[in-house]
C-alpha cells in the first residue's frame, strides 16, 4: 500500500482575506454580545468597557488629555447635550468599537497567517491533511478499490484535554 499526501487547493480556490475579515466580524459581534449578556444577566464586567479602562490608565497624560478635549470640543461644537453625560456615552461606544476593530484586525490577521501556512504546517494548525490509502489495480479511471482516509485530531485533542484537566 502506497501512501500518497492529496495535494491542498490552490491559494486562488481558498477563501480570500475578506472572507476571513467577514467571519472575524460576525465572530467578534457575537463575543461582544455574550459579554454584554453577562454582564446584564450574571453581572460580570463587561469586558469592552474595563479592557477600555485599562488603556485610559496606561496611557501617557498628554494623550489622555487630548483625546479628552478633543471629545469635549466635539460635543460642544454640536451641541450633544451635558458634556458629562454625552461624553460616557462617547467612552462606551469607543469601548466596543474599539473591542470590535481589535477582533477584526485579530481574527483577520490569524485566518491570513492560517491560509498562508496551511498546507505546510496543517497537523499544527489543526487541519490535517487527507491522506489516501490505495490498492488494486487503476485502469482507465476504474478504481477498483480505493479508500480515502481522513485524519482527526479531533478525538486525540479531547482526550487530551480531558487528562490535562484531571491533571
Amino acid at each position: 500500500m502506497a501512501l500518497i499526501k492529496q495535494s491542498s487547493k490552490r491559494a486562488s480556490e481558498r477563501p480570500g482575506l475578506t472572507t476571513g475579515g467577514l467571519v472575524a466580524a460576525m465572530l467578534t459581534a457575537a463575543l461582544i454580545s455574550v459579554f454584554y449578556l453577562a454582564w446584564k444577566v450574571v453581572g460580570l464586567p463587561f469586558v469592552p468597557f474595563d479592557a477600555f479602562d485599562w488603556m485610559a490608565r496606561i496611557l501617557p497624560g498628554q494623550i489622555l488629555a487630548a483625546g479628552i478635549d478633543a471629545m469635549v470640543t466635539v460635543i460642544r461644537a454640536f451641541n450633544l447635550g451635558p458634556t458629562a453625560a454625552a461624553a460616557k456615552t462617547a467612552e462606551h461606544v469607543m469601548a466596543i468599537a474599539g473591542m470590535f476593530f481589535m477582533g477584526l484586525l485579530v481574527g483577520t490577521s490569524l485566518f491570513s497567517i492560517i491560509r498562508a501556512v496551511r498546507g505546510r504546517y496543517a497537523v499544527i494548525l489543526g487541519h490535517p491533511p487527507v491522506l489516501r490509502y490505495r490498492s488494486g489495480i487503476e485502469k482507465g479511471g476504474l478504481k477498483i478499490l480505493s479508500i480515502d482516509v481522513k485524519m482527526s485530531l479531533n478525538l486525540v485533542c479531547h482526550t487530551f484535554g480531558r487528562v490535562m484537566a484531571d491533571f
